[in-house]
């Protein structure tokens, strides 16, 4: 029963559903799919049958995975990091530098407000309630400013709009961990006391 429980709370974390969980099954292509496959075989073959010990090679794998560029390696990245930090307790990943070594600049992707080297940050920072994404400049251009939770997934979006420096939102239905932001490539964390 126990093993049952950690699977559909496992699918509900992450998203999957049965048709995910069947393409494990598949021969995986892409960066992303082999991702998806390295890590849900680890989870399957680890916490779904209630066994908490990591061999070596699956330790390593899930480091291999955690330390990727998210925008290359897809969702799979931020579960690997759930499960890098459970083994390891390190939780600071640089994806400024996992994505630059890719050619992908993960502060300021090519996009029009990053040209005047823009940056977001959060204020208070952690933040229990309310919070403010506080802008260096205004924006040349209504946008929207995604939250996702530590395993990649959106959790909340706010409308950005022209001219703007600073726009408030609410952390009430957030639980208390680590999150991050989506501003048009600018991206950042931030932390949620309760």
């Amino acid at each position: 029963m126990k093993k049952i429980l950690i699977f559909i709370v496992f699918l509900y974390a992450t998203g999957l559903n049965a048709a995910s969980v069947v393409g494990c099954l598949v021969v995986s292509n892409t960066l992303v799919e082999q991702n998806e496959k390295i890590i849900n075989d680890i989870f399957f073959s680890t916490l779904a049958k209630h066994n908490f010990a990591f061999t070596e090679a699956q330790k390593e794998e899930v480091a291999n995975i955690a330390y990727q560029c998210p925008y290359t390696g897809g969702e799979a990245v931020y579960r690997a990091r759930v499960l890098h930090t459970a083994l390891t307790g390190l939780t600071d990943f640089d994806d400024s530098t996992n994505c630059a070594t890719q050619g992908i600049n993960w502060r300021h992707a090519n996009n029009p407000n990053s040209t005047i080297a823009q940056s977001v940050e959060v204020v208070p920072n952690p933040t229990n309630g309310k919070g403010v994404f506080v802008l260096r400049y205004p924006l040349t251009q209504n946008l929207t400013i995604y939250i996702y939770n530590s395993l990649g997934q959106k959790v909340g979006q706010y409308q950005a709009l022209q001219d703007e420096k600073s726009i408030p939102f609410d952390t009430q239905h957030l639980s208390k961990g680590l999150y991050y932001y989506n501003l048009n490539g600018l991206t950042g964390k931030f932390i949620v006391e309760k």
